[in-house]
């Protein structure tokens, strides 16, 4: 990436039953703007998963692709970079590199540069101005979400390759942060944040609606009952944490744009964020925008990238 800058990826995991779409991005210093790219990650069947990478380009509008087309073949980036596909956990020598923690390089395997799904953003022309209307961000439920989450859920609410294929992507990304010492923050988590099991860290912080599940969490060394479309202030200082992380929730923000601010924040310089969604989701309380097509990944993956894209202001 350049320097001072910050990098982006989009990442689609296709499984039986569940689409979970990635957007990864190094945040850049407070007054840059973020670079976007992305990458996917696809597969046919629980044994068959693969990724796609290739940079963003904000280009004219051009005919569409659909998202759940795959590419199986090796290919070619706008660098001139080939790389070729691998099955999850091949070696170094399949996937693509890209930049992880503070620009160093990561290699994700499985990678095909010219999946469609990859290719999401590829004819999007970015819109100059915050995009959303007030209607956007509207629910079928507009009742207290602290009530609605009252009740713990000890479930997993993405099935378990859809779950390996995110913990794979994280300990990629992870292994490049500073070794022991990362800080870590899960957003909207749970009584499970699908890191790796080995994880080591100085400190992982997440925030969640109900305290039974977030006290349940092996992996936190802190948790804070948080509403975060009731009050997006998180409760940490700038420049806090080395990557931030949400599952399966951006769907459900009411003020995205105030949360990413926020997540901007408290990251340090150079750190990542990873932002996973699916096509699962509590239909009632997911923003209408984003139930207008569960199946539009393509759609939903250009949601997100604004979220980012308009972040800082």
């Amino acid at each position: 990436p350049e320097p001072q800058r910050g990098t982006c990826w989009w990442t689609a995991v296709v499984s039986f039953s569940v689409v979970v779409m990635v957007l990864t991005a190094i945040i850049a210093p407070t007054g840059h703007r973020n670079v976007l790219q992305r990458y996917t990650i696809s597969s046919t069947s629980a044994s068959a998963m693969r990724a796609s990478l290739s940079p963003l380009r904000y280009t004219p509008h051009g005919p569409g692709v659909p998202q759940t087309a795959l590419s199986h073949q090796p290919g070619i980036n706008s660098r001139g970079a080939t790389h070729h596909q691998a099955s999850l956990g091949a070696p170094a020598s399949g996937g693509v590199t890209i930049p992880g923690w503070g620009g160093k390089p990561v290699t994700i395997p499985g990678a095909i540069p010219l999946s469609p799904v990859t290719r999401a953003l590829d004819d999007y022309r970015p819109p100059e101005d915050w995009p959303y209307r007030p209607q956007s961000f509207k629910r079928m439920d507009e009742t207290s979400d602290t009530g609605f989450y009252i009740i713990p859920r000890f479930v997993k609410h993405i099935d378990d390759e859809a779950i390996d294929a995110l913990t794979a992507l994280y300990a990629a990304v992870f292994s490049t942060g500073p070794a022991g010492k990362s800080a870590f923050l899960d957003l909207c988590s749970s009584w499970v944040s699908h890191y790796p099991k080995d994880l080591k860290a100085s400190r992982v912080a997440i925030t969640g609606m109900n305290w039974l599940e977030l006290a349940a969490n092996r992996q936190a060394t802190e948790w804070t009952r948080k509403d975060l479309n009731g009050d997006t202030h998180l409760p940490y200082d700038d420049n806090s944490f080395d990557f931030i992380t949400n599952v399966v929730s951006v769907d459900y923000l009411t003020k995205p744009r105030e949360v990413f601010q926020e997540m901007h924040r408290v990251m340090k310089p150079g750190g990542v964020a990873v932002i996973s969604f699916s096509n699962r989701c509590f239909f009632t309380k997911a923003i209408a925008m984003w139930i207008a097509d569960m199946n539009d990944g393509r759609g939903h993956a250009r949601i997100v990238a604004n979220y980012f894209r308009f972040n800082p202001s």
